[in-house]
Formats: C-alpha cells, structure tokens, sequence
C-alpha cells in the first residue's frame, strides 16, 4: 500500500469527536459553520476511505482482458467503459453508495458536533434530543417512531439493492488462466485532475487537524498568524496531564 493510500484511510482511524471539532474549527474560519455544506463535507471527509476501499477492492477483481476484448473490436475507451467497465462496477458502486447512506443518516457523533450548532435537521440528532432532552420529559415513543422511520429507510435501500444488481451474480467469466490486473498509464489531463483531487482531499483532511493542533497551544482560540506565535503554551497539555480523571481513566 502507498504512502498517499495510507493517508487515505486516516479519518476512520481519528476518534469521530476529535475529527468532528476539528472541522468545526475549520469551517468556521473558511465561513461555512451554519451551513449544510458543512454536513456534507464532514461526512465525506469521513466516508470517503470506505468508498476508496470498496472501490478498489472491485477494481482489482476485474479481467482486464473483458476491456482489451472490446479495444481488438474496434470500440472506444468510451465505449469500452459504458458497456464493459461501468456495468461490472455497478455492483459495487451501488453497495457504496447503499452503505455511505446509511452511515450518513444513522451517525451522532458528525451531526451532532457540526449541526447542532447550525441547527440544521438531521433524523439521528433529532432522535437524539428528543430521547435526552436538555429540559423537560424525554418523548421516548416519539424516538421510537424516528428509530422506525431510521429503519424503513435501511430496509428500502437493500431491497432497491437486492433489486438493481440481482442479475449481476448470474454472469461469470470462464477463462482457462488466471487474470492479473495491470496499472494503465494516464495521460497528462487525468494526472493533474487525479493530483488535483487528492491535493484537496489531504487539505480538507490534514488542514483541520492542524487548526485542532494549534487551538490547544493557545490561551485561547484565534485564527493562526504570527502575532499568535507569542501565545504559544503547554499550559493546556500540563492541566491535561495533572487532571486527576485524566490518570484514573
């Protein structure tokens, strides 16, 4: 596995709370707190190494000689992509697109941290404060009815699943050798647009970690310059360390 893959799969390995504040300080300096791009960007933030695992995952299981068969035929890589390529991805691409949409609607931990604050309505959170209230009695049927609702939703995706890649399983390539799959050289336009989508990938990633960084070196939050450089402590870290939860837990 490269280096650049294994920074891919970073976030999942960050506690969710700790990623979460972090792109809350993030948004909020780049004036996106408040908004549903905010949601957006956390979550693919988030999901986005599940995808890239799945993905490739499928990619590797491909006969590169389906596409080479349907080059010698005088199609295009166009072609050889919609009717060759795209339909043996689709399994798979379904299965992620299933499996990021659930994780989206079901998870606290994002909403929670990033859309509260913007009061934006997610179902999960709405469950949430409706079962744990912060004044009054907790409507526990109410949640129920969300909790249900939650499980409609999960119920109808495998079905729609079941339902689009049923006939995926009945085809099968019979061949009397093994296949290994086999790196295809981009050109020039695909590198820069593959460099610029990872560019701004680890920027969206790495940039709030350092913004999570910096904030516990100072006395307070404030947005990074020189003039803060001044304010630059371990206080926080030493109050951290002599915190009597922190050694019992």
């Amino acid at each position: 596995m490269t280096a650049a893959a294994a920074l891919a799969l970073l976030p999942p390995t960050i506690p969710v709370v700790i990623l979460g504040l972090a792109m809350l300080a993030f948004l909020s300096n780049v004036g996106l707190s408040g908004e549903l791009h905010a949601v957006i960007i956390a979550h693919v933030v988030m999901c986005a190494p599940f995808a890239m695992a799945i993905i490739r995952l499928r990619l590797s299981q491909m006969d590169p000689s389906l596409e080479d068969a349907g080059l010698m035929s005088g199609a295009s890589r166009f072609t050889v992509f919609r009717r060759i390529t795209a339909p043996l991805l689709t399994p798979g691409l379904l299965s992620v697109a299933v499996f990021l949409f659930m994780a989206m609607i079901q998870t606290l931990d994002l909403p929670l941290i990033i859309g509260v604050t913007a009061q934006l309505p997610m179902l999960s959170t709405r469950t949430y404060l409706i079962a744990f209230p912060e004044l009054g009695v907790p409507n526990l049927g109410l949640a129920a009815a969300y909790g249900v609702l939650l499980l409609v939703f999960a119920i109808g995706l495998m079905l729609l699943y079941f339902c689009l890649t049923h006939s995926a399983e009945r085809f099968r390539v019979i061949s009397g050798k093994g296949f290994r799959p086999r790196r295809t050289a981009l050109s020039l336009p695909k590198k820069i647009a593959a460099v610029s989508v990872v560019c701004a990938y680890f920027v969206i990633m790495l940039i709030p970690l350092g913004l999570l960084a910096w904030g516990s070196l100072l006395p307070f939050f404030q947005v990074p310059s020189w003039s803060a450089l001044e304010l630059v402590s371990l206080n926080h870290y030493t109050a951290l360390f002599r915190d009597a939860f922190v050694r019992r837990a």
